[in-house]
């Protein structure tokens, strides 16, 4: 890769702290509401309003990205979850705790949406499937070692969980130790005619891969950039093409897809822990049954950088999916302690797989004028389904119990499967062949 290594120490930073934050609430929560006097309700809306926060921040950083450039953007965002997260452990009450999760979710959305569109305009076709699910895989090791934290801290601390929900802070260290490093997009800037910052960019990336390959053969920065400055993508796109056919088209598919896997995924995972020592099962032992998650998350990340770039992307995401719409369909049917560990393997295994892949099969399908918008759209307004999810979940448990609440699970994980068939083949293509085609326009020549 021709970019330092505190690109990749960022973007891993970034991620893993962004899923170790929205992880730590189900951890913390049956003990913050029992210090803060509240019931359970307190606790859906503090996941609720975090989801919210999301959708705000992916939104106003996500249109802060396509105005004013990526390299500000992904710092704002992963400040933003941090300095949440701090708050969040010197919440002296519930009403406290509730509004900085607000600022914890900004800062996580649009780190999402900021980062998934980063990294597929800095790297070429043939690696950037493979690149964009290693960077993303740090936050499964962050969301899956949550439960091992949880369990040394929580039960054993009075401010356990306080700690726990701080620890996002530490994303700002590269932050602050790489930031000269971490350079802007450069179709973002070719888009915005600085190109006299991209040629400078260019030729300091050439200079390292000199470096590296010990070879002067590499082609004339000007060339490069003057074909990037001609793509079809530049002339004829806007911030609001996404809402305009054909690209409203993939906004629409590509947000109800994200929709109902959040409803899921915020669902149980936020109010899981809560609600199955609502059922009966210790504290400890609900945590424990949380671990398979932790190697099944690992597990699918490891795998995601191998089959992403050698299958068309949606179809590793589908076959996964399916097969845990299929697990919840027996765990609804008959749900088990022993069901529920396998469902928590299976549900992050596949968001180990899912994730990497899905978040940039989503920004591949929108021009570099409204990218990050489009991520914001599709992926960040989505989060309206987790926002439901948890108040869906507690009703359902409430009224019917465990098994109803999964056999709701298992319709909208079959819906995410089938949704993602009407997807395009973006593996291994130029970002601006993907837009031109779809727009029926002629195939630019690769950036």
């Amino acid at each position: 890769m021709p970019h330092s290594a505190w690109v990749l120490a960022t973007l891993a930073a970034g991620w893993f702290f962004c899923y170790f934050d929205i992880m730590t609430l189900g951890f913390a929560l049956p003990v913050a509401i029992k210090e803060f006097h509240v019931d359970v309700t307190i606790g859906a809306t503090a996941a609720s309003v975090g989801l919210i926060g999301f959708i705000v921040g992916e939104l106003l950083v996500g249109i802060l990205s396509d105005v004013s450039g990526r390299r500000g953007a992904l710092f704002v965002s992963i400040g933003l979850y941090a300095i949440g997260g701090f708050l969040n452990a010197v919440a002296p009450n519930a009403f406290l705790f509730v509004a900085f999760r607000f600022i914890s979710g900004c800062g996580i959305g649009a780190f999402i949406g900021v980062a998934s569109a980063y990294v597929g305009e800095i790297l070429p076709p043939a690696i950037r499937g493979r690149f964009a699910a290693w960077s993303v895989a740090p936050a499964l090791f962050g969301g899956g070692s949550v439960a091992f934290f949880a369990l040394g801290l929580v039960p054993n601390f009075s401010i356990g969980w306080r700690i726990l929900v701080a620890l996002p802070l530490l994303a700002i260290i590269p932050v602050i130790l790489g930031r000269r490093e971490v350079p802007e997009s450069l179709r973002w800037l070719v888009e915005h005619d600085r190109l006299d910052e991209a040629e400078r960019m260019v030729e300091t990336l050439e200079a390292r891969v000199r470096r590296k390959l010990g070879t002067e053969q590499l082609p004339p920065v000007l060339e490069a950039t003057e074909r990037a400055v001609e793509t079809e993508e530049r002339q004829q796109f806007t911030l609001a093409s996404i809402f305009r056919p054909p690209f409203l088209f993939y906004t629409t598919i590509l947000f109800f897809m994200w929709f109902f896997k959040y409803v899921v995924d915020y669902g149980f995972g936020a109010m899981g822990t809560t609600l199955l020592v609502k059922q009966g099962f210790t504290l400890a032992h609900s945590i424990e049954m949380t671990f398979a998650g932790s190697f099944g998350g690992i597990i699918g990340a490891v795998i995601a950088p191998y089959v992403t770039d050698r299958y068309a992307r949606k179809w590793w995401p589908f076959v996964v999916t399916m097969l845990l719409a299929a697990e919840l369909l027996a765990l609804g049917l008959h749900p088990t302690g022993f069901l529920i560990t396998a469902y928590y393997f299976l549900n992050m295994f596949e968001v180990g797989t899912f994730v990497p892949i899905v978040y940039l099969l989503t920004a591949e399908h929108f021009p570099t004028s409204g990218r990050t918008l489009a991520v914001a759209m599709t992926n960040g307004v989505a989060h309206v389904g987790g926002a439901i999810g948890p108040f869906a979940a507690t009703f359902v448990f409430a009224s019917f119990g465990f098994g109803p609440m999964f056999l709701g699970f298992s319709v909208c994980y079959a819906l995410v499967a089938i949704l993602l068939l009407f997807t395009q083949r973006t593996t291994r293509r130029n970002l601006e062949e993907i837009v031109n085609e779809e727009a029926g326009l002629t195939p630019a020549s690769p950036a």
